[in-house]
């Protein structure tokens, strides 16, 4: 079992919410491209795909900031579920509109100016599948590594016991329990 430095569960929230930004940018530019494919079941299915993962993406990203994600994900399986069918739905949609017969005649015909729209849109698809796949393999193995303490000097704040708050002359001041019989 493999150890993640301490340093990324320091900044964890922060690459998990990075790494959902970049997941919907990349749905969205590939929704977005994939416009100039409609019409045909190929390039409806990219839009289609495309528009899944960014609005999926974007609800993550939102249950990340504000820290919703155990109540709306109570086990680790059913976040790892979604994240492995977006990474499968989006990779399958960048396989179907790369495979397309009638796009590439389209393309190499000379005739079909938006030939670099369609090909961006199989790229995002791609880049935007292995995003959901390292974004599945990061959560993996948080779950599954187990937890390096902090070095002794990011763990001296959490050593005391007591609330650190300032003292001034305000009532309901906080005053340590060895300080009581002084102050009152």
């Amino acid at each position: 079992m493999t150890a993640l430095p301490s340093v990324y569960f320091v900044h964890k929230d922060m690459i998990h919410l990075g790494l959902r930004g970049f997941e919907a940018g990349g749905a969205f530019i590939a929704m977005l491209t994939a416009t100039a494919a409609t019409g045909i079941s190929a390039g409806d299915y990219a839009l289609i795909v495309g528009y899944t993962g960014w609005v999926i993406s974007m609800v993550l990203m939102g249950l990340l900031f504000f820290r919703k994600v155990p109540s709306v994900f109570p086990t680790k399986l059913s976040l790892l579920t979604v994240d492995a069918i977006l990474a499968f739905l989006l990779i399958v949609a960048g396989i179907a509109l790369a495979a397309d017969k009638n796009l590439k005649a389209l393309c190499s015909s000379g005739l079909w100016n938006l030939c670099p729209s369609y090909r961006a849109s199989i790229a995002f698809l791609f880049i935007t599948g292995i995003l959901h796949l390292v974004s599945l393999a990061l959560t993996h193995l948080d779950y599954i590594s187990p937890k390096v303490p902090l070095e002794l000097s990011q763990n001296e704040a959490f050593e005391t016991i007591e609330p650190m708050t300032p003292r001034g002359e305000y009532p309901g001041e906080y005053v340590p329990p060895e300080n009581h019989s002084t102050h009152v």
